[in-house]
């Protein structure tokens, strides 16, 4: 009866191990996704803040074309 119970529990220790094993597999298979993801979200943000920085600028400075001289006053540092 002894050796029964033992030999049911090294089987179930293995499965679990098993589990563990799958489990780990699919959590570094989830961060690579997610680091991916992230990188992808990080340079979309990055290049919707520089488009917004030229914006601000082209609406501080005035059309890139203007052809006549603005009345804005000029700061020189």
């Amino acid at each position: 009866m002894r050796d029964l119970m033992i030999y049911q529990q090294v089987r179930r220790i293995d499965e679990l191990e098993r589990r563990i094993s799958e489990l780990q597999l699919e959590l570094k298979q989830r961060e690579g996704q997610q680091g991916r993801t992230d990188r992808s979200s990080r340079a979309t943000q990055a290049n919707q803040s520089s488009q917004s920085d030229q914006t601000d600028l082209t609406d501080q400075n005035g059309p890139s074309d203007q052809s006549e001289p603005s009345n804005r006053p000029v700061f020189v540092d």
